[in-house]
Protein backbone atom coordinates (compact mmCIF):
# COMPACT_ATOMS: atom_id res chain seq x y z
CA UNK A 1 0.00 0.00 0.00
CA UNK A 2 2.62 2.35 1.04
CA UNK A 3 4.26 2.15 -2.42
CA UNK A 4 1.14 2.22 -4.50
CA UNK A 5 0.68 5.63 -2.45
CA UNK A 6 4.09 6.81 -3.07
CA UNK A 7 3.56 6.25 -6.99
CA UNK A 8 0.20 8.23 -6.80
CA UNK A 9 1.99 10.99 -5.34
CA UNK A 10 5.32 10.99 -8.24
CA UNK A 11 2.58 11.00 -10.94
CA UNK A 12 1.15 13.85 -9.04
CA UNK A 13 4.01 16.02 -9.46
CA UNK A 14 3.78 18.78 -11.81
CA UNK A 15 6.19 21.21 -13.03
CA UNK A 16 5.89 23.46 -10.67
CA UNK A 17 6.42 21.33 -8.03
CA UNK A 18 9.60 20.06 -9.78
CA UNK A 19 10.83 23.94 -10.33
CA UNK A 20 10.28 24.54 -6.51
CA UNK A 21 11.89 21.42 -5.64
CA UNK A 22 15.07 21.88 -7.53
CA UNK A 23 14.66 25.73 -6.92
CA UNK A 24 15.74 25.84 -10.63
CA UNK A 25 13.85 26.93 -13.70
CA UNK A 26 14.84 25.76 -17.06
CA UNK A 27 14.72 28.05 -20.40
CA UNK A 28 14.88 26.62 -23.74
CA UNK A 29 15.69 29.71 -26.17
CA UNK A 30 17.29 30.09 -29.62
CA UNK A 31 21.51 30.59 -29.40
CA UNK A 32 21.67 32.78 -32.04
CA UNK A 33 18.57 35.09 -32.12
CA UNK A 34 20.19 38.15 -30.23
CA UNK A 35 18.72 40.39 -29.06
CA UNK A 36 16.16 38.00 -28.42
CA UNK A 37 18.32 35.39 -26.99
CA UNK A 38 22.31 34.08 -27.09
CA UNK A 39 24.07 31.37 -25.90
CA UNK A 40 27.63 33.85 -26.35
CA UNK A 41 26.76 37.19 -26.15
CA UNK A 42 26.26 39.33 -22.89
CA UNK A 43 23.22 40.16 -21.73
CA UNK A 44 22.08 37.26 -22.63
CA UNK A 45 18.71 38.32 -24.98
CA UNK A 46 15.84 40.41 -23.52
CA UNK A 47 13.46 37.01 -23.36
CA UNK A 48 16.09 35.54 -21.47
CA UNK A 49 16.21 38.26 -18.92
CA UNK A 50 12.43 38.92 -18.40
CA UNK A 51 12.34 34.94 -17.66
CA UNK A 52 15.18 35.18 -15.40
CA UNK A 53 13.14 37.63 -13.95
CA UNK A 54 10.64 35.47 -12.97
CA UNK A 55 12.60 33.09 -11.74
CA UNK A 56 14.26 35.43 -9.37
CA UNK A 57 10.65 37.09 -8.45
CA UNK A 58 10.22 33.31 -7.27
CA UNK A 59 13.46 32.42 -5.33
CA UNK A 60 15.00 30.39 -7.86
CA UNK A 61 17.88 30.30 -10.15
CA UNK A 62 17.88 29.68 -14.13
CA UNK A 63 19.05 27.16 -16.09
CA UNK A 64 19.17 27.98 -20.33
CA UNK A 65 19.13 24.86 -22.61
CA UNK A 66 19.82 26.05 -26.38
CA UNK A 67 17.58 24.89 -29.39
CA UNK A 68 18.10 26.13 -32.66
CA UNK A 69 15.38 27.42 -34.44
CA UNK A 70 17.26 28.11 -37.44
CA UNK A 71 17.91 24.77 -38.79
CA UNK A 72 16.31 22.69 -41.15
CA UNK A 73 12.63 22.08 -39.61
CA UNK A 74 12.65 25.31 -38.02
CA UNK A 75 10.86 25.83 -35.05
CA UNK A 76 8.80 22.44 -34.47
CA UNK A 77 12.57 20.82 -34.72
CA UNK A 78 13.61 23.37 -32.16
CA UNK A 79 10.72 22.55 -29.35
CA UNK A 80 10.67 18.76 -30.61
CA UNK A 81 14.03 18.69 -29.54
CA UNK A 82 14.00 20.65 -26.28
CA UNK A 83 10.45 21.46 -24.23
CA UNK A 84 8.46 18.57 -25.90
CA UNK A 85 11.20 15.75 -24.50
CA UNK A 86 11.03 17.71 -20.68
CA UNK A 87 14.60 19.65 -21.30
CA UNK A 88 12.97 22.83 -19.86
CA UNK A 89 9.73 23.97 -18.75
CA UNK A 90 9.65 27.27 -20.97
CA UNK A 91 10.81 27.90 -24.63
CA UNK A 92 11.25 31.77 -24.82
CA UNK A 93 10.60 34.62 -27.36
CA UNK A 94 7.96 32.71 -29.97
CA UNK A 95 6.10 35.03 -32.60
CA UNK A 96 2.17 34.46 -31.53
CA UNK A 97 1.31 33.78 -35.14
CA UNK A 98 -1.25 31.51 -36.43
CA UNK A 99 1.69 29.18 -37.98
CA UNK A 100 3.49 29.16 -34.88
CA UNK A 101 -0.04 28.24 -32.79
CA UNK A 102 -0.64 25.37 -35.14
CA UNK A 103 3.18 24.09 -34.62
CA UNK A 104 3.03 24.43 -30.61
CA UNK A 105 -0.25 23.21 -30.76
CA UNK A 106 0.58 19.67 -32.19
CA UNK A 107 3.32 19.29 -29.86
CA UNK A 108 0.66 19.91 -26.89
CA UNK A 109 2.44 23.04 -25.89
CA UNK A 110 0.11 26.61 -25.48
CA UNK A 111 1.32 30.06 -25.60
CA UNK A 112 1.93 32.44 -22.54
CA UNK A 113 0.11 35.42 -22.32
CA UNK A 114 1.62 37.89 -24.63
CA UNK A 115 4.33 40.11 -23.00
CA UNK A 116 5.69 41.76 -25.55
CA UNK A 117 5.01 43.17 -29.14
CA UNK A 118 7.56 43.53 -32.08
CA UNK A 119 6.83 45.36 -35.27
CA UNK A 120 8.55 47.29 -38.54
CA UNK A 121 9.14 50.48 -37.66
CA UNK A 122 10.69 53.61 -39.73
CA UNK A 123 14.02 54.37 -39.43
CA UNK A 124 15.29 57.92 -40.65
CA UNK A 125 18.03 60.68 -41.33
CA UNK A 126 17.21 63.29 -38.97
CA UNK A 127 16.07 65.69 -41.38
CA UNK A 128 13.08 64.04 -41.34
CA UNK A 129 12.53 63.20 -38.06
CA UNK A 130 9.75 66.07 -37.82
CA UNK A 131 7.23 62.86 -39.84
CA UNK A 132 4.23 60.86 -38.35
CA UNK A 133 3.64 58.17 -41.34
CA UNK A 134 4.61 56.27 -43.92
CA UNK A 135 3.35 57.80 -46.67
CA UNK A 136 4.30 61.45 -45.48
CA UNK A 137 8.34 59.86 -45.33
CA UNK A 138 7.64 58.41 -48.90
CA UNK A 139 6.95 61.74 -50.16
CA UNK A 140 10.51 62.55 -49.54
CA UNK A 141 12.85 59.30 -50.36
CA UNK A 142 12.37 55.84 -51.39
CA UNK A 143 12.15 54.07 -48.53
CA UNK A 144 14.84 51.10 -47.53
CA UNK A 145 13.59 47.37 -47.12
CA UNK A 146 14.87 44.25 -47.15
CA UNK A 147 13.71 42.16 -50.07
CA UNK A 148 11.19 39.41 -50.40
CA UNK A 149 9.75 40.18 -46.58
CA UNK A 150 6.39 41.19 -45.44
CA UNK A 151 7.43 44.62 -44.53
CA UNK A 152 8.47 44.66 -48.79
CA UNK A 153 4.94 43.39 -50.06
CA UNK A 154 3.38 46.10 -48.05
CA UNK A 155 5.34 48.49 -50.21
CA UNK A 156 4.59 46.97 -53.22
CA UNK A 157 0.97 46.48 -52.33
CA UNK A 158 0.79 50.36 -51.78
CA UNK A 159 2.71 51.45 -54.78
CA UNK A 160 5.46 53.19 -51.83
CA UNK A 161 8.72 53.52 -53.41
CA UNK A 162 11.31 51.53 -52.20
CA UNK A 163 15.27 50.64 -51.96
CA UNK A 164 15.65 46.96 -51.93
CA UNK A 165 18.53 45.28 -49.91
CA UNK A 166 19.40 41.65 -48.67
CA UNK A 167 18.44 42.09 -44.65
CA UNK A 168 18.22 44.31 -42.23
CA UNK A 169 21.77 45.22 -42.09
CA UNK A 170 22.27 46.01 -45.14
CA UNK A 171 19.12 48.14 -45.03
CA UNK A 172 20.90 49.93 -42.16
CA UNK A 173 23.87 50.25 -43.94
CA UNK A 174 22.16 51.84 -46.55
CA UNK A 175 20.87 54.38 -44.43
CA UNK A 176 23.95 55.20 -42.66
CA UNK A 177 25.65 55.41 -46.11
CA UNK A 178 22.79 57.78 -46.82
CA UNK A 179 21.85 55.90 -50.02
CA UNK A 180 18.20 56.44 -48.34
CA UNK A 181 16.82 59.01 -46.07
CA UNK A 182 14.60 56.24 -44.65
CA UNK A 183 14.05 52.65 -44.12
CA UNK A 184 11.92 50.31 -42.86
CA UNK A 185 13.23 47.74 -40.44
CA UNK A 186 12.49 44.73 -38.12
CA UNK A 187 12.96 46.58 -34.66
CA UNK A 188 15.35 43.74 -33.21
CA UNK A 189 17.26 44.54 -35.57
CA UNK A 190 18.31 47.65 -33.83
CA UNK A 191 19.92 46.45 -31.37
CA UNK A 192 22.77 44.76 -33.48
CA UNK A 193 23.33 48.01 -35.15
CA UNK A 194 23.94 50.05 -32.33
CA UNK A 195 26.35 47.70 -31.16
CA UNK A 196 27.75 47.85 -34.82
CA UNK A 197 27.66 51.34 -35.24
CA UNK A 198 27.41 53.30 -31.78
CA UNK A 199 27.61 56.82 -33.29
CA UNK A 200 25.15 56.06 -36.44
CA UNK A 201 23.06 58.96 -36.73
CA UNK A 202 19.41 58.27 -37.05
CA UNK A 203 16.15 59.16 -35.38
CA UNK A 204 13.16 56.84 -34.90
CA UNK A 205 9.33 57.94 -35.36
CA UNK A 206 7.76 58.38 -32.06
CA UNK A 207 3.94 59.27 -33.54
CA UNK A 208 4.51 55.76 -35.64
CA UNK A 209 1.65 53.48 -34.81
CA UNK A 210 2.67 49.91 -36.12
CA UNK A 211 0.61 48.68 -38.91
CA UNK A 212 -1.49 45.43 -38.91
CA UNK A 213 -0.20 42.58 -40.09
CA UNK A 214 3.37 43.60 -39.94
CA UNK A 215 3.51 43.55 -36.02
CA UNK A 216 3.39 40.28 -34.03
CA UNK A 217 2.84 39.91 -30.19
CA UNK A 218 6.01 37.19 -29.03
CA UNK A 219 5.01 34.94 -25.91
CA UNK A 220 6.42 31.45 -23.93
CA UNK A 221 5.60 28.11 -25.31
CA UNK A 222 4.06 26.06 -22.15
CA UNK A 223 2.84 22.21 -21.80
CA UNK A 224 -1.01 22.62 -21.66
CA UNK A 225 -0.81 20.44 -19.01
CA UNK A 226 1.01 21.96 -16.61
CA UNK A 227 -1.56 24.88 -15.78
CA UNK A 228 -0.11 25.97 -12.42
CA UNK A 229 3.11 26.58 -14.02
CA UNK A 230 1.06 28.27 -17.16
CA UNK A 231 -1.28 30.54 -14.58
CA UNK A 232 2.31 31.74 -12.27
CA UNK A 233 4.23 32.79 -15.30
CA UNK A 234 0.95 34.68 -17.21
CA UNK A 235 0.05 36.33 -13.30
CA UNK A 236 4.29 37.55 -12.77
CA UNK A 237 3.88 38.92 -16.51
CA UNK A 238 1.09 41.12 -16.11
CA UNK A 239 2.89 42.05 -13.21
CA UNK A 240 5.96 42.88 -15.04
CA UNK A 241 3.92 44.64 -18.03
CA UNK A 242 2.28 46.71 -15.33
CA UNK A 243 5.36 47.72 -13.36
CA UNK A 244 7.56 48.77 -16.29
CA UNK A 245 10.43 46.10 -15.62
CA UNK A 246 9.56 44.67 -19.39
CA UNK A 247 9.78 47.84 -20.65
CA UNK A 248 12.81 48.68 -18.62
CA UNK A 249 14.77 45.53 -20.37
CA UNK A 250 13.64 45.81 -23.33
CA UNK A 251 14.56 49.51 -24.03
CA UNK A 252 18.02 48.47 -22.43
CA UNK A 253 19.01 46.86 -25.98
CA UNK A 254 17.92 50.39 -27.37
CA UNK A 255 15.19 49.58 -29.53
CA UNK A 256 11.66 50.89 -28.76
CA UNK A 257 9.05 49.27 -26.51
CA UNK A 258 5.83 47.89 -27.73
CA UNK A 259 3.11 46.47 -24.56
CA UNK A 260 1.32 43.46 -26.50
CA UNK A 261 -0.59 44.35 -29.27
CA UNK A 262 -4.75 44.04 -29.62
CA UNK A 263 -6.04 40.99 -30.73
Amino acid sequence: MLAFTMSLDAQAEDALDKIETRGILTICADPYNWPHSSSSDYPRGFDVEIFSQIAANNGWQTELYWSNTGTRGGLGRALRNSIAKGRCQIFAGIAIHPDNVDEIGEKGLVFSAPYLGLAYIPVVDPELAEVTSLEEIAQHTDIGVAMSTAMDGYLIDNGIERELYLGNRRVLDGLRNRETKAAMVWAPALAIERRRHKDANYSLIDAFEPISGLRWNVGAAIPGSETRLIDLINSELATMLANGTIESIVTGYQIPYFAPFPG
